[in-house]
């Protein structure tokens, strides 16, 4: 009976140092790699558009370094696709990102944005918003 007990009190105790492991890796303090799974994006002068990341010109991947300040796509090879990480936060075990960015050049586009990814089990929504356009991208996060 005791060493049914202690062999209970040792999976109870693995099991608690594993999810507080696997929550604390997802708390910016480490690199971060997110799957886009769902986007919707939506304009003045049409209907929303439901789809996966390529119908929207987006990366299936993206690495989020906070340390860095920087979310990029892990296979460019140069910086054209990375944006800035301007403000840092930790809300209701939450992560929260956000940033702003110039449009393209020529063009009246800037966007704002908001990243939130739960710590506990990573998942992630984007909000970004320019003059006549609305994106909100569904996820999630892991350690890579």
């Amino acid at each position: 009976m005791k060493t049914l007990k202690l062999f209970t009190l040792m999976i109870c105790s693995f099991s608690l140092l594993a999810s507080y492991a696997f929550a604390s890796s997802l708390d910016g303090s480490e690199p971060l790699l997110c799957s886009i799974i769902d986007v919707v994006e939506c304009s003045y002068d049409r209907e929303c558009i439901n789809g996966e990341a390529s119908s929207v010109n987006l990366p299936y991947f993206v690495k989020v370094d906070v340390a860095d300040k920087t979310i990029r796509v892990p296979q460019a090879e140069d910086d054209s696709r990375v944006t800035k990480i301007q403000m840092v936060t930790h809300i209701d075990g939450k992560l929260l990102l956000q940033g702003a960015e110039h449009g393209f050049e020529g063009e009246d586009d800037a966007v704002g944005w908001t990243m939130s990814i739960d710590e506990d089990d990573g998942r992630m929504i984007f909000s970004a918003s320019r003059e006549k356009a609305g994106f909100i991208i569904f996820g999630a996060c892991t350690q890579p």
